[in-house]
């Protein structure tokens, strides 16, 4: 008994420690699991940001060689109008000097005309130069905005890529660390499983070990306190049955040692008897007459002695007389 409280006792400090170790196990699972997640997410968000970026980049580039190609064809522009405003000028020297060495009026006139359409086309083409120099300055401008722009969305891939490395071994570790926390909570659920089968079953012997205990303490109750209430009993003994008495009858009595020798009758008691003779019952006053067939084998065949032969028989008054 003793033994088996301490196997039991033993087996839940076992069970208890194998909870205790499950439970530790089932929380670094959850942590290693949560990381595991968590790094998978952000590999995820990390390769969809520089895909978004990359795209991103793409537009912009393709907006950029778009303003770079504005930018060079205004450029181009601007110096032709540039050229065109200078020759324009070279002519308008050349009539003013025509003009100063005509010497009609209809070469006057005709150089005044060639003056001021020149001057005109002059001032055309400078406030063209000047709306295209507009214009430049703003796609430069844009350009400014574009390139920084395309600048940040570079550094944000490049800041992607350095975290991504991070993130796959993150993600290798904490696929290993899953791993083994699954194996260690699977080996600790089976050693408490096992405890608990185990102390199961010690629970059961002990109170098998228990009962007998008990039912041995009530037999020993009970047989302490028979003999008290025999002796309340006793006063009243107890019929025998029918079988047990013809059975009795049936088995035929030992004799007793002391029935063996009859007594001696003292002298005393054999005068009185004499004295006083017995009292006739009712059957012996009237004795019936033996057939002489009877007498005859009674003399010849002497009498066996009966069970009750130890004890001699006393003689009738009629055989004393004899």
């Amino acid at each position: 008994m003793a033994s088996l409280e301490r196997v039991a006792s033993k087996l839940e400090e076992r069970k208890k420690e194998a909870s205790k170790l499950r439970r530790k196990g089932e929380r670094e699972l959850k942590k290693a699991r949560s990381l595991l997640r968590r790094s998978t997410s952000g590999l995820a968000t990390v390769a969809r940001k520089v895909e978004n970026a990359r795209e991103e980049l793409s537009d912009v580039a393709g907006v950029l060689t778009q303003k770079l190609a504005q930018k060079e064809s205004i450029e181009r522009l601007v110096t032709t109008a540039k050229d065109r405003v200078s020759k324009e000028k070279e002519a308008l020297e050349q009539a003013l000097q025509e003009l100063d060495f005509a010497s009609s009026d209809e070469e006057k006139q005709s150089a005044q005309s060639r003056i001021n359409s020149l001057n005109q086309h002059i001032a055309d083409l400078e406030d063209e130069i000047k709306e295209r120099d507009k214009t430049l300055r703003k796609i430069t401008d844009a350009i400014d905005d574009i390139q920084s722009n395309k600048s940040k969305i570079s550094g944000k891939i490049q800041k992607q890529t350095k975290v991504k490395p991070t993130l796959q071994k993150m993600l290798k570790e904490s696929k290993k660390d899953a791993e083994r926390f699954s194996k260690q909570v699977v080996v600790k659920a089976k050693q408490e499983e096992s405890a608990k089968n185990t102390l199961i079953k010690v629970k059961e012997k002990l109170e098998k070990v228990k009962a007998q205990k008990r039912k041995l303490a009530a037999k020993k109750r009970s047989r302490k306190a028979k003999p008290k209430k025999r002796s309340k009993k006793a006063s009243k003994p107890k019929r025998k049955s029918a079988k047990k008495t013809a059975t009795r009858k049936a088995k035929p009595k030992k004799r007793s040692k002391k029935a063996s020798k009859p007594k001696r009758k003292s002298a005393k008691k054999t005068a009185t008897r004499k004295a006083k003779p017995k009292k006739r019952s009712k059957k012996a006053s009237k004795p019936k007459r033996k057939s002489a067939k009877k007498t005859a084998t009674r003399k010849a065949k002497p009498k066996k002695r009966s069970k009750k032969a130890s004890k001699p028989k006393r003689k009738s008054v009629k055989k004393s007389r004899r």
